[in-house]
């Protein structure tokens, strides 16, 4: 995703700051392939992966009110 209309992108600032990636994916269908897509791209682009933490998380931290 573009940080501004010039195309600089999310994993350009990442790479500028020199951080590593944490990657957090949901558990879920998809999410072998997707996750290992992504780490695919971190890596051409020149990111570091630090980890990867699977999420299955259903709760919500906010309250809801009604």
């Amino acid at each position: 995703m573009p940080l501004n209309d010039k195309g600089y992108m999310q994993y350009d600032l990442i790479k500028e700051l020199g951080f590593s990636c944490l990657l957090v994916a949901r558990a879920g269908l998809g999410t072998i392939n997707h996750t290992l897509l992504t780490i695919h791209f971190a890596r051409s682009v020149g990111l570091k992966i630090k980890g990867i933490i699977i999420n299955n998380s259903t709760r919500s931290l906010w309250k809801e009110t009604t």
